[in-house]
This record gives structure tokens, C-alpha cells and sequence, in this order.
């Protein structure tokens, strides 16, 4: 592959797989119902509203999944798909298979959104307690938001003991298992990773 198909598929995976992230990220704002008026909820619908909004004309919204996020997260993984195999192979795939990819791809990255959400989280709860002083920002405020329905179930399996939280123990091994069952599908579909987002 000459340098200037490694410098055009770098620029892409790296500018798509941030879109991507972001039209993730409103599906989860939405689910979660974090802060609409958050400086990073405001950019994220932003940058991903006029195409969600034309997809909610046809689609419903299902109780809180806005199913037109969803579809537009899938949409733009085939969009980079395709493109990535054009650039790489000089041809497209089938579309079921890029179907597939795209799926399994978004969602090994909601997982690592969710994995780096509760690593954030973890990591500020030590330096509040080591520090004394819980620091601010519109960042965690939303991270807390986004983490806290997941979070609130497995409390309720696991309750703190002795003032230790260890339901991100049971969060983490939930993550583990869901990524080994995305990775052993992304391999029966025989996916590329160096073309989808989220591997």
C-alpha cells in the first residue's frame, strides 16, 4: 500500500471513528438522560442532529433508545467500511457482511466507552478521597450521568460492603464476557479490524 493510501485511511479512520464516537455518545446522552444544556451534550448534538432528525421522521423512538441514533451510528460505520475497503482492496464488500461489521463494531464500542467511563470515574473517587477536594467539571458531571443507570442495577446486586462500592467488580467482568462473545463474532464474520471502528 503506497503512503498516500496509508495517510488517506489513517485520516479517515481517525476523523470517522471521532464522528462515530460522538454519534454514539447522543445515543447514549439520550438513554441515559444526562444533561441536555452539558457543554459536550450540546457539541454532540450539534455535530449529529440534522441527520438523526431526518431519520426520526421514519423511525420511532423506542422507551429511551432513540433507535434513528442507532441507525445513523450504522449508517456512517458502513460508510467507513466501504470507503476503507476501496482504499485498501479497490473494491466494496457485500452489504450484509458490512452490515455485520458495522454492528459488532459499535458495539465493542459502547463497551469501551463504558470500560473508560468507569476507569474515569474510579480514578476521580481515589483522588477525592486521597485529596479531600472533589473536583468539577462539565466532563465527569456528565460521565457520572451517563454511567449512573448501568450503575444503579448492579448496586442493587452487589451493595456497597463496608463503604466500598464493588459493583464496578461485576461491571468489569460483564465487559470482559460481552467483549469476548464481540470479539468470537467479529471473527466468525471474518472482520477486518483495521476497518471498522470500535477494533
Amino acid at each position: 500500500m503506497s503512503a498516500s493510501q496509508q495517510i488517506l485511511s489513517y485520516m479517515i479512520q481517525t476523523i470517522g471513528g471521532l464522528y462515530v464516537f460522538f454519534a454514539l455518545l447522543r445515543v447514549f446522552l439520550q438513554a441515559s438522560r444526562a444533561d441536555y444544556y452539558n457543554p459536550v451534550s450540546q457539541f454532540t448534538v450539534k455535530i449529529t442532529q440534522k441527520p438523526v432528525w431526518l431519520l426520526g421522521k421514519i423511525i420511532p423512538q423506542w422507551g429511551r433508545l432513540d433507535l434513528a441514533g442507532i441507525l445513523w451510528v450504522i449508517i456512517v460505520q458502513i460508510l467507513i467500511i466501504e470507503i476503507s475497503c476501496l482504499i485498501f482492496y479497490s473494491q466494496l464488500i457485500d452489504p450484509v457482511t458490512a452490515l455485520a461489521w458495522a454492528a459488532i463494531g459499535t458495539f465493542q464500542l459502547f463497551l469501551t466507552i463504558v470500560f473508560w467511563g468507569m476507569i474515569i470515574l474510579i480514578i476521580m473517587s481515589f483522588a477525592a478521597l486521597l485529596g479531600g477536594v472533589r473536583v468539577q467539571h462539565p466532563i465527569l458531571t456528565l460521565i457520572e450521568q451517563l454511567m449512573a443507570p448501568i450503575m444503579y442495577p448492579l448496586q442493587r446486586v452487589l451493595p456497597p460492603m463496608g463503604g466500598i462500592d464493588l459493583s464496578p467488580l461485576l461491571l468489569f467482568m460483564m465487559i470482559n464476557i460481552l467483549q469476548i462473545i464481540t470479539t468470537n463474532l467479529a471473527q466468525g464474520t471474518g472482520l477486518a479490524p483495521s476497518l471498522v471502528i470500535g477494533f
